[in-house]
């Protein structure tokens, strides 16, 4: 019964995750291109600049974002805003840090 109770466990872990869903500093780790344009509806920039973290098996339309469409959407919508890319993206565990400042 014990085994039976750690398999479930196990598998219900796997199904969840459980790696972290915020940075150390609070922010969230975005994990699809969705995510981020539904984050950006609901919290846009108001500040000069700002920071997104974006996780490293990020997605666009339920596929891994190889070719980077789905960053280029961001990106473009940013842009709309006003906001430009601010450097390179900083690497961390699991997620990359991708800043970007206000241009008007």
């Amino acid at each position: 019964m014990v085994k039976r109770i750690a398999y479930i466990l196990g598998l219900l872990l796997a199904l969840v995750g459980c790696g972290p869903k915020t940075t150390a500093e609070g922010d969230p780790i975005m994990g699809s291109t969705e995510n981020v344009l539904n984050y950006l509806k609901s919290h846009p920039p108001a500040e000069a600049s700002f920071r997104l973290a974006v996780s490293d098996s990020y997605t666009f339309m339920g596929k891994q974002d190889a070719s980077g469409a789905g960053i280029a959407l961001v990106v473009a919508e940013l842009y709309k805003r006003g906001y430009r890319p601010d450097g390179p993206p900083e690497k961390k565990s699991g997620y990359r840090i991708v800043r970007f400042k206000r241009t008007q």
